[in-house]
């Protein structure tokens, strides 16, 4: 701690890899109330943005593992007078650190140091709008202004055959819009951006601007991303939608991208994709064989 806060900062730089994972809101069993919890996937590469192998750390366990005692040891027909330490408690799991987690338990000066790092190279998937609001209203400042990374799985609801559900589909439209608005205000720093979004309302026109994209675009023209002109530096859009042709929504996908992509780094990724498509595949020269006994 006797060093320079930005020599600390390069060190602890090199413990801090990609890490991806899903957040999802489950209710606790030992309670009645929903918790946060966090399931380890395959990292991205923070260049490429493909799937990559990477150092898998132990997944720290869901709270729900750990012990609690209840505060009055009398209750829950323990027995009157009954002393704390004659009651059965089920031992505890050895639990394995990842270095990124472990880290911030050292001090609070480490903490202070390492919780933006942490953010930052935490890849972020989310599949509810109910765990995105959670997560908003549970992360400080200081870390959701430090995410970099966010994945959005999200699928719409149709049109109800019945109207007295069409109040769900209404309310779940609202949260869904509510949320990005929020994400794109709240992630100032947010720099790469996958959705995979199902669309099943039908007949409607599957053009950019139609009230299914308003979500989608909250998170175009923000400052402080990474070129002049505003947008992100990496997105991808996955559309499904079961009413139109395959050609029609890989333009919708391309058109979105376009949207809230900076233009600079939407030419150089096209100029990249062109150059591997003139290039075309390469053929090796040379085959080496590795023989096992």
């Amino acid at each position: 701690m006797e060093l320079p806060p930005e020599i600390r900062n390069h060190i602890y730089s090199y413990l801090f890899l990609p890490l991806r994972v899903k957040i999802i809101q489950a209710k606790d069993p030992q309670s009645r109330y929903y918790r946060l919890y966090h399931q380890q996937l395959r990292s991205r590469d923070p260049k490429a943005q493909h799937e990559m192998s990477l150092p898998q750390y132990p997944v720290l366990e869901s709270p729900s593992s750990m012990v609690r005692l209840p505060k009055n040891p009398r209750r829950r027909g323990r027995g009157k007078g009954k002393p704390l330490a004659e009651t059965k408690t089920t031992p505890k799991k050895p639990r394995n650190w990842p270095p990124q987690l472990a880290l911030l338990f050292v001090s609070k000066q480490s903490a202070v140091d390492t919780v933006g790092l942490l953010y930052s190279c935490t890849q972020c998937v989310f599949i509810s709008s109910k765990a995105i609001s959670r997560f908003l209203d549970s992360v400080s400042p200081i870390a959701k202004s430090a995410i970099k990374h966010i994945e959005l799985l999200h699928i719409m609801y149709n049109e109800p055959r019945l109207s007295q559900f069409r109040p769900i589909k209404l309310r779940s439209d609202q949260n869904w819009f509510v949320v990005c608005e929020r994400m794109a205000d709240a992630f100032t720093n947010l720099s790469v951006l996958h959705v995979h979004l199902t669309v099943f309302d039908a007949p409607i026109d599957l053009e950019v601007g139609e009230y299914w994209s308003l979500p989608l675009l909250a998170f175009s023209g923000k400052s402080g991303r990474c070129g002049n002109g505003g947008g992100l530096r990496f997105v991808k859009v996955k559309l499904g939608y079961p009413h139109a042709s395959e050609e029609m929504i890989r333009s919708v996908e391309a058109e979105l991208e376009a949207r809230l992509m900076d233009p600079v780094a939407l030419q150089v990724r096209e100029d990249e994709k062109l150059a591997r498509e003139m290039a075309g595949h390469i053929k090796a020269s040379k085959v080496l064989r590795l023989f096992f006994n």
